[in-house]
């Protein structure tokens, strides 16, 4: 019972990795990272920006020059133009020309330009008031109101959205990039595996759908393994049983048929038991015939004369076997041929 909870759980598990390291959770988990890495990168450069432009460009003595500067060019504007306190509507030009610049005219403190709606907005505004004497010889009280820190609010809102997109983009093409080498270091291994390296390979770790497509991989070299080595072990079964059959059965068959050709000698006077012998002779030569096939079948097909082991033999039964193979022969063809090797060769 334990037993059987342990291996379903160990089955569960199995089963948890393989769904959790799927290729389509690990590509929806990069995406999520990509996600989080690009809103953190936005936020950081536009709260980076709103820190650099509300304590340093919006500083007060920042804007309190730029006022100035922008003060000393609407006096030029005025001088260029022959702007009077009566025709104040040209400041309207001035305002087209300097972009995020506002402008609230006063005479003895009653608006004579700009909306109230915008006094109402800027009644607080902490900007001096500039006189600016006009071409009649008026003098107006101007307030400026620079609102180029829009400008830069716009500017860091698009650079930090490239930059979140950017980051987005960064973090898929590393993850693009690994899924890749991956595919190519596997694709290799089979390509190695194709061209006859069977005995490389290398599993990947992990629990994706490349990583089961590795271990089949693997599965299949190993299997290609052993089917060569049972291959190669049955070849060279096979060679040894030839080589084998072919010595301990040519020998034998050889002295064999020297004896039947002794009995054949002795059997003349007895028409029957030399159809015997004659019978007898007749299966040796069926059995030799067959045993000079097989040995032609091993030197035709086996492995070779790259793998032949020199043996020492007795020339003196070598020498019988070779003579005695072409008695017989000559025996077929009617000749009468006695063969007397000496004991002392």
């Amino acid at each position: 019972m334990i037993k059987r909870l342990l291996k379903e759980l160990r089955e569960l598990i199995v089963t948890a990795k393989r769904k959790i390291g799927s290729l389509n959770v690990a590509l929806m988990l990069t995406l999520t990272l990509g996600v989080l890495i690009a809103t953190a990168s936005y936020f950081v450069v536009e709260i980076t920006a709103r820190v650099v432009i509300e304590n340093v460009y919006m500083s007060p003595e920042n804007q309190k020059e730029r006022s100035d500067g922008y003060a000393d060019r609407l006096r030029q504007f005025v001088i260029e133009n022959g702007v009077t306190a009566k025709n104040s509507a040209d400041f309207t030009k001035f305002m087209e020309d300097n972009e995020y610049v506002y402008l609230m005219v006063y005479s003895d403190d009653e608006l004579v330009f700009g909306s109230t709606e915008n006094s109402a907005n800027y009644a607080d505004d902490p900007d001096d008031i500039h006189i600016i004497e006009m071409a009649d010889g008026e003098k107006l009280g101007v307030v400026i109101h620079d609102d180029t820190d829009t400008f830069y609010y716009t500017v860091f809102r698009i650079i930090a959205t490239v930059g979140s997109v950017l980051a987005l983009f960064a973090v898929m093409i590393v993850y693009v990039q690994r899924l890749t080498a991956r595919i190519s270091k596997l694709s290799r291994e089979v390509s190695l595996v194709s061209g006859g390296d069977a005995r490389h390979i290398h599993v990947m770790r992990g629990h994706d759908e490349i990583t089961e497509l590795s271990a089949s991989v693997e599965k299949m070299r190993a299997s290609i393994l052993m089917s060569v080595e049972s291959e190669r072990a049955a070849i060279e079964a096979n060679s040894e049983l030839i080589k084998s059959m072919s010595h301990d059965i040519r020998t034998p068959l050889t002295v064999l048929l020297g004896y039947i050709d002794m009995m054949k000698e002795s059997a003349e006077d007895n028409p029957l038991m030399l159809e015997y012998v004659l019978a007898s002779e007749k299966t040796a030569m069926r059995l030799k015939r067959l045993s000079d096939d097989l040995f032609g079948y091993f030197l035709l097909f086996g492995e070779g004369a790259s793998n032949v082991n020199l043996e020492v033999l007795d020339f003196r039964m070598l020498a019988e076997q070779m003579l005695s193979e072409f008695v017989f022969l000559l025996g077929e063809k009617e000749y009468c041929v006695n063969l007397d090797i000496s004991n002392d060769i």
